[in-house]
């Protein structure tokens, strides 16, 4: 179904993990180094054509059934697994992408699925934003998800894209953040 990536392709954004070191900077460093993949990525030639592989079936300008398709295939093709022990990862979206082409299911944090959606999402036409978000009060950021822009005939919404929490539609926002930070792409 989907196409192989080429070395070519590979070269001009190569699959890599980004480490983000220690300490009460990470969640600021994580948003940043995620907003730079995001936007490296969604040039990406690899990332547009597979997102264009994704929504092939969904007609064409019909903004919603784009983002849903989207939306649930990162959900259904990802697996939430923590970063190692007090250190915090970035995976490229290149590094999913590999993983889905050759049947096997993408493994990341709430940041790699979400560096992963909104990169896709980019990579054909919708503005995105980055969440992130704290529900302990006094507490760091904790989670991390995004925001899409989608037009209607109504006019445009953003709207919540949550992939790891299995079973809720899109649009889906967890209730009860003591804090919000939002990084425009």
């Amino acid at each position: 179904m989907f196409a192989e990536i080429t070395d070519k392709e590979r070269c001009i954004h190569p699959i890599t993990f980004s480490s983000l070191g220690f300490g009460d900077d990470i969640p600021y460093n994580t948003l940043q180094a995620m907003k730079k993949i995001i936007i490296d990525s969604a040039k990406n030639y690899a990332v547009i054509k597979f997102a264009r592989q994704i929504v092939k079936d969904v007609p064409a300008k019909n903004g919603i059934g784009e983002v849903t398709k989207i939306y649930n295939f990162v959900r259904d093709k990802s697996r939430y697994v923590k970063d190692p022990y007090k250190q915090e990862l970035i995976q490229t979206p290149l590094v999913a992408i590999d993983r889905i082409i050759h049947g096997e299911q993408f493994e990341g944090d709430c940041d790699d699925m979400t560096v992963l959606i909104l990169s896709l999402l980019k990579a054909i036409g919708y503005p995105v934003k980055i969440i992130s978000t704290s529900y302990d009060a006094g507490k760091n950021l904790s989670h991390v998800y995004g925001r899409v822009l989608i037009q209607t005939k109504l006019g445009s919404k953003w709207v919540v894209v949550e992939p790891i929490k299995l079973g809720v539609p899109l649009g889906w926002e967890a209730p009860n953040k003591t804090s919000i930070v939002e990084v425009n792409i």
